[in-house]
């Protein structure tokens, strides 16, 4: 009982008892299952095709970055966080393409060409790389007639 006050008076005081911290757990890429779906802010959509942790960088001497990626429709979504307030990036993938890179890093990285733009991503693991090459493949050759259904033909 004494012990429970004197640490409840510590932690008033403002100092901790010396406990042995858990290591923090690395982000995990996506697909999450419906239970472990982090809730987005409003940046973000609320219906996605895919999301999760990638770590990206725009030249190959720069370093990686660890970014949050939703791919919707026919666009990349990116932002520091899944609770990010604004996005950091929008990538339109109609028309891009994708490179694998098979050297040195078992599988985990691809290079995504849009326009005349190149961007470097690195998976957590070759299972998630091989699904986010799946996913923004199928988002790339997506039109705007798979994305919206017209009622009316204009014109």
């Amino acid at each position: 009982m004494a012990s429970t006050a004197n640490h409840d008076q510590n932690a008033k005081n403002g100092h901790h008892s010396r406990r042995k911290e858990q290591p923090k757990q690395r982000y995990v890429s996506a697909p999450f299952s419906k239970a472990e779906i982090p809730e987005h802010s409003q940046a973000f959509p609320t219906h996605f095709s895919h999301s999760g942790y990638l770590d990206i960088r725009y030249r190959k001497s720069k370093p990686w970055k660890r970014r949050y990626f939703v791919v919707n429709n026919n666009f990349l979504l990116c932002a520091a966080t899944p609770h990010a307030s604004k996005l950091e990036g929008v990538y339109p993938l109609e028309g891009s393409t994708i490179k694998s890179h098979h050297r040195n890093t078992s599988n985990m990285t691809f290079e995504l060409f849009i326009r005349k733009h190149t961007l470097f991503f690195r998976a957590a693991s070759p299972q998630q790389c091989g699904i986010w090459k799946d996913h923004i493949a199928k988002a790339s050759k997506l039109k705007i007639k798979d994305v919206y259904r017209f009622l009316y033909t204009l014109g």
